[in-house]
């Protein structure tokens, strides 16, 4: 299992960038948001808009979380994402799926495998689960050690197939999200 931490900013519409360090405190890459014009970090103000770029310190892998326009947007958030590793460029799509705030779920599909994010009520772990013939497999968790901030998160990866960065940035747009 490999372990991997961050700490975002405070101030949720922050677009300052982040580290993420390795359990022996390395930092191995790096978070921030970002808007695609001025009017969209106004816009964020009122309807939850947000667009969010991952990379390794290394730069053989990147993910760019790019949201869909505000029609596409109507009724659940969608993003494009670029999923850049060793000079080859990937796409995919990221769907929020949440009905209720509380228990968040986000789904993808990604090189062959078809990945479920959930968070439930009052439980301060976000579980990623792949599906594997009809079953669910956890890969990774993500939780935070304090009830106060600033908050540490923790990622924990069971699953050597998938990189820290694509679970990074998801659970980054979960926290904006909330």
């Amino acid at each position: 299992m490999r372990t991997y931490k961050f700490r975002p900013p405070m101030m949720n519409r922050s677009t300052k960038t982040f580290a993420i360090n390795d359990n022996s405190g390395k930092k191995v890459g790096e978070i921030e948001r970002y808007f695609n014009f001025k009017g969209q970090n106004v816009l964020s103000t009122f309807i939850n808009m947000s667009n969010v770029k991952v990379r390794s310190v290394l730069e053989e892998t990147s993910l760019d979380f790019i949201e869909k326009s505000l029609l596409n947007n109507l009724l659940f958030n969608k993003w494009d994402v670029n999923y850049k590793k060793d000079g080859k460029l990937h796409h995919f799509e990221l769907r929020d799926k949440t009905k209720i705030k509380t228990n968040q779920l986000f789904l993808y599909t990604f090189q062959g495998r078809s990945m479920q994010v959930k968070s439930k009520v009052m439980d301060r772990t976000i579980r990623f689960y792949k599906e594997q013939s009809g079953h669910l497999k956890i890969v990774a968790d993500v939780s935070y050690d304090t009830l106060m901030p600033p908050y540490t998160h923790t990622i924990n990866l069971h699953d050597d197939s998938i990189h820290f960065c694509e679970i990074a940035g998801v659970y980054y747009l979960m926290l904006i999200q909330q």
